[in-house]
């Protein structure tokens, strides 16, 4: 029995990536950046943070001038999303959540950069549910993030769920039991998953 549930975010609680990719797109163009970034391009770089999406997406330029990019576009879409209806939440309902942190605490470790996690808890009125949350703005890896919720909180038995391979690597490295979110953006060879969130209330 785990007395705690720490989420990813996008493939794992959101899928955001259609009103995403309207919005980066924006901004390369305000911003004259010459570059049209197509869906499985974005898609492909979900779970990495800033400065690796920059060095995947702009790969001819600095990597500082790329890092650089993707915080303006991650800084643009969070004023872009406060204005629009954003996507998709894997969330079935809010009584999903009452059920869940009735049971165990919960939290979100994201490699997202700041505001991200926020819109979404304040879109859809959720924050409440989540104790806490840490994104890549503090400058640690999603490792390091999920070990100090981990340690601040005094966790005993935390699961971890995330959809990348990246976010295995991490639940491992911080020695974190994962779930695999298996209808997210990529494969994850594990045998430990769920085909929908509502699966954790049958097996948590």
């Amino acid at each position: 029995m785990c007395d705690s549930i720490i989420f990813d975010m996008d493939g794992t609680l959101v899928n955001f990536l259609d009103e995403m990719l309207i919005s980066w797109n924006l901004t390369c163009k305000n911003h004259g950046w010459n570059k049209v970034i197509e869906f499985e391009e974005l898609k492909s770089c979900m779970g990495l943070n800033g400065h690796d999406i920059g060095v995947k997406m702009f790969p001819n330029i600095d990597e500082d001038e790329a890092t650089r990019r993707v915080e303006i576009c991650s800084a643009e879409e969070i004023e872009y999303f406060d204005k629009v209806k954003i996507g998709k939440t894997y969330i079935p309902n809010e009584e999903f959540l009452i059920k869940l942190s009735n049971k165990h605490k919960l939290f979100i470790v994201s490699n997202c950069l700041e505001g991200y996690i926020e819109i979404f808890l304040k879109k859809y009125n959720y924050g409440k549910y989540f104790i806490d949350y840490k994104n890549a703005a503090n400058g640690n890896s999603k490792a390091e993030n999920i070990k100090e919720i981990v340690k601040t909180y005094n966790l005993k038995t935390p699961v971890y769920v995330g959809d990348t391979p990246k976010d295995l690597e991490s639940s491992l490295e911080a020695n974190v039991e994962f779930i695999y979110a298996s209808y997210g953006f990529q494969e994850v060879k594990w045998d430990k998953k769920i085909t929908k969130l509502e699966e954790l209330l049958e097996i948590l």
